[in-house]
């Protein structure tokens, strides 16, 4: 697969186009990997149980790009989640993953949460009927915290 062409120029010489090429694998998704299986009422429910002042976003799921705007509290994900009403696959990032296709409940997702270096917790999903559309599900602290401080303020 050519990505690009590079140009050399040696003084007066002419120029020579050179291919550059990258060998690229198949890309793996969520499906291919060590990964949990969920419905999307128990991801809302656990959205329901999280702390009203805690803020999340998603990133590359149209099915919730189109319906919200991120960061939003978790209350109005979990309604958006809930009326997809599907199954989701959910990659199973600790350190030494062993999940195969393990069903979750809301109660076991604290324990699968990966956790960023701004202790955010983030999941990385895939819807079940649309696999090949790996997203994120994203804390955002500090919007919760911005959100808390102007709640304090009033």
């Amino acid at each position: 697969m050519v990505i690009a062409r590079k140009k050399h120029v040696e003084g007066d010489a002419s120029s020579v186009d050179e291919e550059i090429e990258v060998m690229t694998g198949s890309t793996l998704h969520i499906r291919q990997l060590p990964h949990f299986r969920l419905h999307s009422t128990e991801l809302a429910k656990w959205l329901d149980q999280q702390p009203e002042h805690s803020w999340w976003s998603v990133d590359g799921d149209p099915l919730l790009t189109e319906r919200l705007d991120f960061p939003c509290p978790p209350d109005e994900i979990a309604d958006a989640v809930r009326k997809v009403n599907g199954g989701l696959l959910l990659l199973d990032s600790r350190p030494e993953p062993s999940a195969k296709g393990d069903m979750l409940t809301a109660e076991q997702l604290d324990e699968v949460a990966y956790v960023d270096e701004h202790d955010d917790r983030v999941f990385q999903l895939t819807w079940e009927g649309n696999p090949e559309i790996d997203w994120i599900l994203i804390e955002d602290k500090e919007t919760g915290e911005s959100s808390l401080s102007l709640d304090d303020e009033e």
